[in-house]
């Protein structure tokens, strides 16, 4: 027999919340990949891939949310997926899973999409 951990179940307020941070913090992915792709999000301190190459060089940046763009735009998707998941979900179980699959899939979607546009910019641009 395994061991299976207690059902802890929410309350509607705070599954209410949990859903709609998870939606909204997708919707803001997504809105900034569309940002970056249409080239209309400039340096900033809140939003946007800030590392250092991208905030000293504006040219960096411009590239580098363009190309990782849609790999924003589909970790902000997975994002909703996994909060609209938590809101219908049935059980505990399936919540936790689906908030631990969709911040997982938005985690490698988000640093893929950051480390191939570095790359191609370094590359294009022969940088360091």
């Amino acid at each position: 027999m395994a061991n299976r951990l207690p059902e802890l179940p929410l309350e509607p307020r705070e599954l209410i919340l949990v859903t709609v941070a998870f939606v909204l913090a997708g919707l803001l992915l997504m809105a900034t990949g569309a940002l970056g792709a249409l080239g209309k999000l400039r340096p900033n301190p809140l939003m946007g891939i800030r590392t250092p190459l991208t905030m000293r060089d504006p040219k960096a940046w411009a590239y580098v949310h363009r190309k990782s763009a849609p790999w924003v735009a589909l970790a902000g998707l997975s994002f909703v997926v996994a909060g609209v998941v938590i809101g219908l979900a049935p059980s505990g179980h399936v919540r936790f899973w689906a908030a631990l699959v969709g911040s997982a899939v938005m985690g490698v979607l988000l640093v893929t999409g950051t480390v191939l546009a570095h790359l191609s910019f370094r590359r294009r641009n022969r940088v360091r």
